[in-house]
C-alpha cells in the first residue's frame, strides 16, 4: 500500500487491514467520530484522528494512536489474546471492550508517566508495566497488573487497601 494521507467523512466507518490502517503517517483528516474496523489480526496502530477501532477475532497487539481511542474486539470468529500498549502515550482516557468477544484483552504500559485512571478498562484481563514506568491508576487498576520489567512505580487515585506487588 503506497497510501500515507487519509480522509475520512464525519461519522464514516470504514473496514481495513492492520497493514492499509498502520500505513497513514502522512496527513490524516477525520473530524467528527470515525470508526475503523481490522479485517484481520495482526499488529496495528491506531490512527491518531480516529476515535474507535474494532480488532477481528484474533491474537494480536494494537499501539493506541490517541489517548481517547476506544477499542472494541470483535464478537465472531476464534479467540486469541489482545494485548493493547500504550505507545508514547502519557494520558489514555479509552474504552476496551470484549463483552461480546471471545478474546481476551489486555494491556501494556509502555511510557513512564502514563495516565490510565479515567480509561475503562473493566474488560482488561491483565495490566503490564513496561521497564521504569511510572503510571497512575485507580486500586481496581492495580489489582490487574500481572508483570513489571524492571523497576516501577504505581500512583493510586484514592486511598483504599491494596496489596503490592513484588
Amino acid at each position: 500500500l503506497d497510501a500515507n494521507n487519509l480522509i475520512l467523512a464525519n461519522g464514516a466507518s470504514v473496514t481495513m487491514t492492520a497493514a492499509q490502517s498502520t500505513s497513514f503517517d502522512g496527513t490524516v483528516t477525520a473530524a467528527g467520530t470515525e470508526t475503523i474496523t481490522l479485517s484481520n489480526a495482526a499488529a496495528a496502530t491506531g490512527v491518531a484522528n480516529v476515535e474507535n477501532y474494532v480488532l477481528a477475532a484474533g491474537a494480536q497487539t494494537f499501539t493506541l494512536g490517541d489517548s481517547a481511542q476506544n477499542v472494541t474486539a470483535d464478537n465472531t470468529g476464534g479467540s486469541g489474546a489482545i494485548t493493547i500498549n500504550t505507545g508514547a502515550l502519557t494520558s489514555v482516557t479509552s474504552e476496551f471492550d470484549t463483552t461480546t468477544s471471545n478474546d481476551t484483552m489486555n494491556m501494556t504500559l509502555a511510557t513512564n508517566g502514563v495516565d490510565i485512571s479515567t480509561a475503562n478498562t473493566t474488560d482488561v484481563t491483565n495490566i503490564g508495566l513496561a521497564s521504569g514506568v511510572g503510571a497512575t491508576m485507580t486500586i481496581a487498576q492495580h489489582g490487574k497488573i500481572n508483570a513489571a520489567v524492571d523497576s516501577n512505580t504505581v500512583t493510586l487515585t484514592a486511598a483504599g487497601t491494596v496489596t503490592a506487588n513484588a
